[in-house]
């Protein structure tokens, strides 16, 4: 069933995950000293935007498995957890991947 411009909508979410985390990356790997200083200090900035860059990408990486093909088949509340809990160990390992590669540069 088409439902028009929602079905096209959902087909951006896997594209949406992987500019977002490959954005993630970018700023991730970047020297600091390339960002600036910002005229606000704050203490646990750098926190705060890590959380929200990674929560971001958890809401598109749910919505990419969600209206995948695997999303369209009804799931029970225990599978459902299951794919929460690969896209938690997932974006966990992307992180933990990304701070061994900003030790290494």
């Amino acid at each position: 069933m088409d439902n028009g411009p929602i079905d096209s909508f959902k087909k951006y979410y896997l594209l949406g995950t992987c500019c977002w985390a490959l954005l993630i990356a970018i700023a991730s790997l970047a020297p600091s000293t390339s960002f600036g200083e910002v005229g606000i200090e704050i203490r646990h900035l750098d926190k705060v935007v890590h959380f929200t860059m990674y929560l971001i990408l958890a809401f598109l990486a749910s919505g990419a498995l969600r209206y995948s093909e695997i999303g369209k088949v009804e799931l029970s509340t225990r599978s459902r957890s299951l794919e929460y809990l690969w896209i938690f160990l997932f974006l966990g390992g992307y992180g933990f991947f990304l701070e061994v590669l900003q030790e290494l540069m």
